[in-house]
């Protein structure tokens, strides 16, 4: 069973227990319901409880096109966001979009016109979508956002490790006559 944290042992959200830091989510298969490509700005609606990346996502493209893939806050202020010429069909496009704890973020589309595909079926679009404790998305921007999934298919989440710490090797004794006040790492040399 894959348990999903940072694997750095100098981070200070280091998880002992973690085997990888990489988990995939959201709806999976586009088939798995109706669906549709789409032209309209719409967006998914997801928190993050742990310092993540969003590193990939599957779309599919009616048509050959330029899009730029948008990571905003709960105000719709773009944090980060990354432009990609697609062909037709289905391609996994990598944004390494960083996305800091929080709520009610969205992940979406610059502009109309996309022509990317969308989920529309009630019966198969099952919110809130858990990504291994990362991020949760929670809804879609469509006004009966149970019913819609937008754009980003089997998504690719990292754990991003905080607080990490390069060892400085020296005495860590204060009491000591050779004491490294620069040291976090004792290599034993006290006297």
């Amino acid at each position: 069973m894959p348990v999903v944290g940072c694997m750095n042992s100098n981070a200070t959200n280091y998880d002992p227990l973690a085997n990888t830091s990489i988990a995939f989510g959201g709806i999976v298969d586009p088939n798995n319901g109706a669906g549709a490509y789409f032209n309209g700005n719409q967006h998914l609606i997801f928190n993050a409880n742990v310092e993540s990346k969003i590193v990939s996502a599957v779309v599919y493209a009616s048509i050959s096109n330029t899009i730029t893939f948008e990571l905003r806050d709960n105000n719709s202020s773009v944090i980060d966001d990354t432009t990609i010429t697609i062909t037709a069909g289905g391609q996994r496009l990598y944004f390494d979009f960083d996305v800091p704890v929080g709520n009610d973020y969205q992940l979406g589309v610059s502009a109309v016109n996309s022509g990317l595909y969308r989920n529309n079926d009630q019966a198969n679009v099952n919110y809130p979508y858990d990504i291994s404790g990362l991020i949760q998305i929670t809804e879609s921007s469509a006004t009966i956002s149970d019913q819609y999934y937008y754009f980003f298919y089997d998504i690719e989440v990292e754990a991003v490790c905080t607080g990490i710490t390069n060892a400085v090797y020296g005495c860590t004794d204060p009491t000591a006559c050779n004491y490294d006040p620069l040291a976090n790492t004792d290599d034993g040399s006290c006297l």
